[in-house]
């Protein structure tokens, strides 16, 4: 037990160190922005009102939950993380989009 108690906790470590080595740049966009918050380690979507139906919905879908103590959208800072935050970026985009051809 001790032995797999050692190995569980070097590959831990390690993970964690890899995880420093990735850079996320905050992100602006119509409405809010993405940060990365170091002290809690979480990808935070910071609105500026709250966000349509449609976006809550693409950010659940994707992992993201509300905090009401941060008064963001977040998730636990990792690779998928990142992989889901340019994805839904991407959709938060075409949203934008269909909504500006809807007003037109």
């Amino acid at each position: 037990n001790i032995g797999a108690t050692i190995r569980e906790t070097k590959k831990r470590i390690e993970r964690l160190e890899n995880q420093e080595k990735i850079q996320f740049q905050e992100v602006n966009f119509k409405g809010g922005k993405i940060i990365h918050n170091k002290e809690i380690n979480r990808i935070q979507f910071l609105f500026n009102s709250i966000p349509n139906e449609d976006t809550r919905k693409i950010l659940k879908s994707h992992g993201f939950h509300w905090s009401r103590k941060e008064q963001a959208w977040q998730r636990e800072f990792n690779q998928n993380c990142i992989r889901a935050t340019h994805i839904i970026q991407e959709k938060i985009k075409e949203l934008e989009q269909e909504e500006g051809e809807e007003l037109e």
